[in-house]
C-alpha cells in the first residue's frame, strides 16, 4: 500500500513538473518580439548589415566585433585595397560570440576573408548569460535562439529571468508598449537606408540605423566627446591582465572552425585601443604584458595577427567612447588593417612586434589626419 501511494506520490510529481515546464517554455516562446525595453537599434543596424551581405555575391571581407568595429574602418577605403566587397557586421560590445558565430554562419561563404578584431572582455567572458544579452535576443533575437542546440536552448532558458519572461508575455496579451521603437518593418526600415545612401553620405543621427554606411559601418566627424577623454585618460587599461577564459578558447576554435569548413579565412586581430596612462604602448613593460598575451594565445593555438600599436591611438582620434574612432581614427586605423592584411596574404607577418617603428609611424600619421584630413599612408 504505500509502495503505491509511493509510486503516485513521484507519478503525480513528475507530471506536475513536466506540465509547469510546459507551460513555462509556451511563455519562454510567447514572449519573443515583445515592445520591452532592449536596445532594438541593433537589430535595426543588423537588418542593414544582412541586406548588405546578402546583396554581395563574390568573395568579401566580413568584419565582426564589438562596437570597436562598428566605429572605426572606412569600408570603401577598405575595399580598394584589399580588391574585395566590404561587409562591416561589427555591432555592440554586449553582444556574445555566439552571436558571431551565427552571424557567420549565415553570411560567410567560400573565399571570404573574416577579421575579428576583439575588444579585450571577449577573451575573459566565461559564458554568454549576461542579462544584456539575454535580455536582447529574447526581445529581438528569436532566430538565434532558434540556432542553438537543444542543449544550449535549455541552457538559455535556464538563466532567463521568470520576470523578464512574464514581463514579455504581459505587454504581448495587454498590448502594453514600453518600447515603441520595435514597432518598425523590416522593409521599410531598409527603404530609409538606401534613401539614405542615395543622398549625403550617412551622418551621425545617434545609434541607429540611419548612421549605417552602405558598408555597414559608422563614419563619424567629430569628437572627441568628454566622455571618450575621460575613458581613455582616466581608466581604460584596456588589455592589460587580461585572463583567457576556456569560453572564449572553445568558441573561437568552433568559429574558425565553421569558417574553414565554409572555404574561408578567419584572422583574430587586435581591436583599437587609447594612449593613457594606464595602458602605455611606449613602455617596455606594457609591451611585454601584450607579447605575453599573444604568448598565451598561441599556447593555446590560436594565432593574433596585426602590431597592436597600429591601433593605439590618441585620444584626438576618438569619438565618444574609448572604443569609438572618429573619422580622423577610422582613416589610420582603415590604412594600417589593410597593410597587415596584405603582410598576412603575401606571407610577411612572422608574429614579432616592432612596436618603436610602429608606434612612430602612427604618431606621424595622427600629426598628418589632424593637419590635412588625408589618407595618411599617402602622405608618408
Amino acid at each position: 500500500m504505500k509502495l503505491a501511494k509511493s509510486a503516485n506520490f513521484i507519478r503525480t510529481f513528475f507530471l506536475s513538473l513536466t506540465l509547469c515546464c510546459g507551460i513555462y517554455l509556451l511563455l519562454f516562446y510567447l514572449q519573443f518580439g515583445a515592445s520591452v525595453v532592449a536596445e532594438w537599434w541593433v537589430r535595426d543596424v543588423y537588418w542593414v548589415k544582412d541586406s548588405i551581405a546578402d546583396n554581395i555575391h563574390d568573395k568579401k571581407v566580413v568584419v565582426i566585433s564589438g562596437s570597436n568595429s562598428l566605429f572605426g574602418l572606412d569600408g570603401e577605403a577598405l575595399e580598394k585595397e584589399t580588391g574585395l566587397p566590404v561587409v562591416n557586421m561589427a555591432g555592440h560590445g554586449g553582444l556574445d560570440l555566439d552571436f558571431y558565430r551565427f552571424k557567420i554562419d549565415q553570411i560567410v561563404g567560400s573565399g571570404d576573408i573574416v577579421i575579428i578584431p576583439l575588444e579585450p572582455e571577449y577573451y575573459s567572458r566565461n559564458n554568454p548569460y549576461s542579462k544584456w544579452f539575454l535580455d536582447n535576443m529574447m526581445a529581438w533575437g528569436k532566430d538565434y535562439f532558434f540556432s542553438l542546440s537543444l542543449i544550449d536552448g535549455i541552457r538559455f532558458v535556464f538563466h532567463a529571468e521568470p520576470e523578464r519572461v512574464i514581463e514579455g508575455v504581459r505587454t504581448k496579451l495587454f498590448r502594453k508598449e514600453i518600447d515603441t521603437r520595435k514597432d518598425v518593418s523590416r522593409e521599410a526600415l531598409l527603404l530609409s537606408a538606401k534613401k539614405i545612401w542615395d543622398g549625403d553620405a550617412s551622418a551621425w543621427s545617434g545609434y541607429n540605423y540611419k548612421s549605417i554606411d552602405r558598408y555597414g559601418g559608422i563614419n563619424v566627424v567629430g569628437g572627441p566627446t568628454r566622455n571618450a577623454v575621460f575613458e581613455i585618460s582616466s581608466y581604460r587599461s584596456y588589455f592589460h591582465d587580461i585572463q583567457l577564459s576556456d569560453y572564449f578558447i572553445d568558441k573561437y576554435f568552433e568559429i574558425k572552425t565553421l569558417v574553414e569548413k565554409k572555404g574561408a579565412k578567419v584572422y583574430l586581430i587586435w581591436s583599437v585601443t587609447g594612449k593613457n596612462k594606464k595602458f602605455n604602448l611606449f613602455d617596455v613593460g606594457e609591451q611585454q604584458r601584450l607579447i605575453g598575451f599573444a604568448s598565451q594565445l598561441q599556447e593555446k593555438g590560436i594565432d593574433i595577427y596585426c602590431n597592436p600599436a597600429s591601433f593605439y591611438f590618441h585620444k584626438d582620434l576618438f569619438f565618444n567612447t574609448g572604443y569609438h574612432l572618429n573619422s580622423l581614427g577610422t582613416i589610420v586605423r582603415t590604412e594600417n588593417l589593410a597593410d597587415c592584411l596584405a603582410d598576412i596574404d603575401n606571407n610577411l607577418f612572422r608574429g614579432a612586434y616592432d612596436f618603436e617603428t610602429v608606434l612612430q609611424k602612427v604618431q606621424h600619421q595622427e600629426k598628418v589626419v589632424k593637419k590635412v584630413g588625408s589618407p595618411a599612408n599617402e602622405l608618408l
